[in-house]
């Protein structure tokens, strides 16, 4: 009769233990007898939880990063617009300074369907070439408090990104740490629950649920030390190929 060997969580990210825990409750539920499918339900609970908590973080910043480009294409489209207009406007000076602007607009195609990532790169080139004109002559467009707009868009689009990618890397504190703290913690009642129930319960459904979460571990433990191998092999590569002088 083997036990479920001992397995630490510490190292999984928020989205790998969602993955371990999942494939845990799937053998568990799968092969525990019906009259004792409630010892599961403590785990399962916790397990939800936290990946609520995680959908929920990862929606509401999906959620205001969406808004955010909104609010970047509406500045683009308007000085677009604008200039668009104002080539054609009655006053020379103005027609002339909008045909100016516009010629630095045209030589960046409409960015505001792209991924993201090509938008904003393109973005970012269009408001430096804008920043070579005299504030004069984009005054004279009728376009310079809109592009400052835009600066101040595309700033806070790249930010509420930088915000996001820094969310998604670290483990979170406040409510995301405690819902891992208390599924880790539920794992660990449910495993030495599962131990005890092998000595006596009757079923072998117990020995096989063992089985199956041993199997589960071990590749998690080869899973780990090889990515542990690899990082330490591309550190020693790179202090190799480190130039000397």
């Amino acid at each position: 009769m083997k036990k479920i060997k001992s397995f630490s969580l510490v190292s999984f990210t928020n989205h790998a233990l969602v993955s371990f825990c999942a494939e845990v409750e799937s053998h568990v539920k799968a092969s525990l007898p019906v009259e004792n499918a409630a010892l599961c339900d403590d785990f399962s609970a916790s397990l939800n939880a936290f990946k609520d908590i995680l959908a929920s973080s990862v929606e509401t910043f999906n959620e205001a990063i969406l808004e955010a480009d909104k609010k970047a294409d509406g500045a683009w489209s308007a000085i677009n617009t604008l200039l668009n207009l104002n080539v054609n406007h009655y006053d020379a000076a103005v027609c002339e300074a909008a045909r100016t602007v516009l010629d630095v607009f045209d030589n960046i195609p409409n960015p505001t369907r792209l991924p993201y990532a090509e938008e904003y790169a393109r973005l970012e080139s269009l408001l430096t070439q804008l920043s070579a004109i005299p504030a004069e002559t984009l005054k004279t467009a009728m376009v310079d408090g809109w592009i400052d707009e835009l600066r101040r868009r595309v700033d806070a689009f790249n930010e509420l990104r930088k915000t996001k990618t820094q969310a998604r890397s670290e483990v979170e504190t406040g409510a995301s740490k405690k819902a891992r703290q208390a599924l880790t913690e539920a794992y660990r009642d449910l495993v030495d629950t599962l131990n005890a129930m092998q000595s006596i319960a009757e079923s072998k459904a117990f020995d096989l649920i063992a089985q199956q979460l041993n199997e589960l571990i071990d590749a998690n433990r080869a899973t780990m030390k090889t990515k542990k191998t690899a990082k330490k092999a591309g550190k020693e590569l790179d202090t190799d190929s480190t130039p000397v002088d």
